[in-house]
């Protein structure tokens, strides 16, 4: 590895962040878990947690390029055993969901910072699914001015980093990976470099 290439991958990591995490419930098309981790990878998230209780995980690599070799991606086989481990980090959990009448919802870009974020993101049919929906703390959803009321999930998911992240970055300065953990990432990256090369 040459000094340019080390200090390029440094500088990718002091931008990741692990405040905010997506949770993608039960998504099935292996061309939008590619777009949604390739929005992961270019906002500098880092961290991903995947349910995969009726729908398998299947990915696209043309289109995801490789980003999710960057990426920690945490599979669950239960909604429960999700959410009660996010929790246990102290994070809010949030579900994109249109409110119901007599709900309160967020605008996405207007959701409170004053805690970690879970953001759980639905299957393409069905959204986001009732087990997931009873364990949010609350609801939040992306403004829309046109007469469509949704996008398609990879669309919906670059919408909303789109709008939350820089302001994440402005009012919380902490937010970026613990000195330790990044310690162990650049571990993993650095040693995982000859078989990156390869793949190319």
């Amino acid at each position: 590895m040459t000094p340019e290439r080390l200090e390029k991958i440094k500088a990718v990591l002091d931008k990741r962040t692990d405040y905010c995490v997506p949770v993608l419930d039960n998504v099935y098309d292996p061309y939008n878990f590619a777009a949604v981790l390739r929005s992961c990878e270019a906002f500098g998230l880092q961290e991903v947690h995947i349910i995969t209780t009726s729908e398998k995980f299947e990915l696209e690599r043309k289109i995801s390029k490789g980003c999710e070799r960057w990426l920690d991606l945490k599979f669950w086989h239960s909604h429960k055993e999700c959410f009660d481990f996010l929790r246990s980090e102290g994070r809010l959990i949030v579900a994109t969901a249109l409110p119901k009448d007599g709900e309160t919802a967020f605008p996405l870009p207007e959701l409170p910072l004053d805690k970690p974020l879970a953001i759980i993101f639905g299957n393409e049919h069905r959204g986001v699914g009732e087990e997931s929906l009873a364990e949010c703390d609350l609801k939040a959803f992306l403004p829309m001015y046109g007469f469509v009321e949704s996008l398609n999930i990879s669309a919906a998911f670059a919408a909303s980093l789109g709008a939350l992240l820089p302001r994440l970055r402005k009012e919380q300065p902490n937010c970026a990976l613990s000195e330790a953990k990044k310690t162990e990432i650049l571990s993993r990256w650095i040693a995982d470099e000859p078989n990156r090369n390869k793949r190319k």
